[in-house]
């Protein structure tokens, strides 16, 4: 696949799109690990980084033209940038947890140009994180979500 070359959509995702009845983030998969003990984020920023350059479909871009049609190509170079959200301090850091994963579903994973993944760390305390993944299914399955996820961990250790 060509940089900056539109292609159409195949018919899975055609049929894949259709079904989401215009909700970009419906049809998002979820991957969230626990991790005990100190991280070093700048190590985890670069093995996330290091994925994406290694998977083209991580850098695939979904656009809707003037007419509604939707086409898609290779985003240029992507710089991934941690996002870290300490949410240690609040009251209850489970419930922060599932009402920032929900915001975090909406804001990302759009078909307007942007890229179809985040991947989000939260602290919960002194040493707990719950790193999550949210890949749109019109680029990967909730397997291949995995594997991604299982990449970036090779990557970092």
């Amino acid at each position: 696949m060509e940089k900056n070359k539109n292609y159409a959509l195949i018919t899975e995702q055609e049929l894949l799109r259709g079904m989401m009845g215009g909700r970009d983030s419906c049809a998002n998969c979820l991957a969230m690990f626990r991790i005990h003990g100190e991280i070093d984020l700048h190590r985890l920023e670069s093995a996330v980084q290091n994925v994406i350059e290694q998977n083209p479909a991580l850098r695939l871009v979904f656009e809707t033209a003037e007419d509604g049609t939707v086409y898609q190509h290779l985003g240029g170079d992507y710089h991934y940038q941690m996002d870290l959200r300490d949410i240690s301090e609040a009251e209850n850091p489970e419930a922060e947890l599932r009402k920032q994963m929900f915001t975090m579903i909406d804001e990302h994973t759009h078909f307007d140009g942007s890229f179809m993944f985040n991947f989000t760390v939260f602290r919960m305390a002194q040493g707990e994180y719950h790193f999550v993944s949210c890949v749109n299914h019109v680029i990967s399955d909730g397997i291949s979500n995995r594997w991604i996820v299982s990449k970036i961990i090779d990557s970092y250790n």
